[in-house]
């Protein structure tokens, strides 16, 4: 309850933050656009499934070379890729070896595998190409972003705390996480992340034609979007508030990044080695 209390308070302020401050950005912009990259990963991988031995991996890579998708997401999505492959090649061996006429049986028992990952990827594409997105989620990392955590050495030794679901502080010292001007202090000198997750489905007028049929369909499609802004960043934004002045930033260097598909990569938590703080231990230790 004590939760659910905070979201409704800290979720418009991270909205009001991520699209103002670290987008710069109306939220049907960013919708359109999250449309065109989730595409853009489905067609990179839908070219690697349907080239001869899974070699036309290429518009994946580039993705995750260009700064598309995260490491740890192009890792477990050449993982999947590599384990489809491996099982059609277990049922195709073990087919030659049992089958009376390998040669006619063994092919589709090997192809059937493949057949089922390349149909699941069409269904999901065709959810996300004719589905409504929809935000679903928003996080907020306070004094860290993903590139900073990884220049580090990771996040051993720092510590992390959760004010509800959408708003998450980290710092080297656990003292005070819970004060604004300390998470202000920290969004100033090291930045932040801001993570949305968007969800393709059938759209509410859909939903409401299909409510009580026993149809099959496929589950909503979620992309985990990430979007890091320096502290210099957000300090120039913030002279020039006070200057009077519009913030002249190149949004054409803004990087947003798919950092999970469908919860394969662990929902782009890239803070979990930080040591958690109670909020109420923390709320209550003396100044």
């Amino acid at each position: 309850m004590f939760n659910y209390v905070i979201d409704l308070m800290v979720r418009p302020q991270m909205e009001r933050i991520a699209f103002a401050r670290v987008l710069r950005m109306p939220r049907s912009d960013f919708l359109r656009g999250s449309q065109l990259a989730a595409r853009a990963t489905h067609d990179a991988m839908h070219a690697a499934l349907h080239s001869e031995e899974g070699a036309d991996t290429e518009a994946l890579t580039r993705l995750a070379d260009d700064g598309c998708l995260t490491s740890p997401l192009h890792q477990e999505l050449m993982r999947e890729l590599t384990h489809g492959r491996a099982a059609s090649e277990a049922c195709l061996f073990a087919g030659r070896q049992h089958l009376p006429d390998a040669a006619a049986d063994a092919e589709p028992a090997g192809e059937s595998v493949l057949r089922l990952m390349r149909a699941k990827l069409a269904e999901q594409a065709s959810e996300v190409a004719g589905g409504e997105a929809t935000l679903t989620d928003i996080r907020l990392v306070a004094g860290m972003h993903r590139s900073l955590a990884e220049a580090s050495g990771g996040l051993a030794g720092h510590h992390r705390l959760h004010i509800g679901s959408h708003l998450l502080v980290v710092d080297d010292q656990p003292d005070g996480l819970w004060r604004v001007e300390r998470q202000r202090q920290l969004l100033l000198s090291r930045g932040c992340c801001v993570q949305l997750e968007v969800t393709f489905g059938p759209t509410r007028d859909l939903q409401l034609k299909t409510r009580g049929t026993h149809t099959a369909q496929v589950p909503p499609q979620r992309f985990l979007f990430e979007v890091t802004l320096d502290g210099d960043e957000l300090m120039a934004q913030v002279a020039a508030a006070e200057e009077g002045r519009e913030d002249d930033a190149d949004l054409g260097e803004l990087a947003v990044t798919l950092a999970d598909l469908n919860g394969v990569a662990g929902g782009g938590r890239f803070w979990g080695a930080a040591s958690e703080v109670d909020f109420f231990g923390n709320l209550l230790r003396p100044r």
